[in-house]
């Protein structure tokens, strides 16, 4: 299951957060036109929201047939709703502003049911649990992950704040090294200077010796 985050969908999921909201609309599931029970589940694609309803529903039985964005489960049990069994038929979906949406259809003895019939308020409240139950888990796992993140670019900035201050050093160390062989340079002109003038004395010396020597 992988976890989608922007700053969007951050502001969009605190709120949902808040208040999971279930609505009704008219669907049309693989050809069977019905009411639909239709929430927003934050931070996954359609496909991913899929499996994790199919997961939920495992619990109620039923022969389960899963594909892509769309699922069906034909004759579960689903006890909190009524006594007899049921078709489940889900579509998850992107809407205009590219969150998932997820339609859910509940046939009840040949007819979709509303929140208008006992049955359709306790599967209303079924998808309310899912649907709260999946973005406090998917709010909270992003929350992890972004706290991990900011911990790791602290960790960077702190590891290039040390760079920085061993590059000061290395500079000041340079810049020592600069100034003391400048010194040196100084110091090593005035010593060329003076063995240059003791080289010119010294081949005087020389010349005057080699003249005495040349009279013997």
């Amino acid at each position: 299951m992988k976890i989608l985050t922007t700053l969007a969908a951050l502001v969009l999921s605190a709120n949902l957060f808040a208040q999971t909201q279930v609505n009704e609309e008219f669907v049309i599931f693989e050809g069977e036109k019905g009411n639909g029970f239709t929430t927003q589940v934050v931070h996954l694609k359609p496909d991913d929201v899929i499996k994790e309803f199919k997961t939920y529903l495992k619990q109620y039985g039923g022969k389960v047939k899963a594909k892509g964005n769309t699922l069906f489960v034909e004759l579960a049990e689903i006890d909190v709703i009524s006594s007899y069994p049921s078709n489940v038929y889900a579509i998850a979906e992107t809407d205009k502003g590219n969150h998932t949406i997820i339609k859910v259809g509940f046939n009840l003895g040949g007819n979709f049911i509303t929140s208008s019939e006992e049955t359709g308020a306790k599967a209303k409240v079924l998808i309310h649990n899912f649907a709260d139950e999946l973005n406090k888990e998917n709010v909270k796992k992003v929350l992890e992950d972004e706290t991990d993140a900011l911990k790791k670019l602290v960790s960077t900035k702190e590891g290039l704040i040390k760079d920085k201050e061993d590059y000061n050093k290395n500079i000041e160390k340079a810049e020592k090294e600069i100034s003391d062989a400048k010194k040196n340079l100084e110091k090593n002109a005035s010593e060329l200077k003076e063995i240059e003038g003791k080289i010119s004395a010294q081949k005087s010396t020389v010349e005057a010796a080699e003249k005495i020597h040349s009279k013997y």
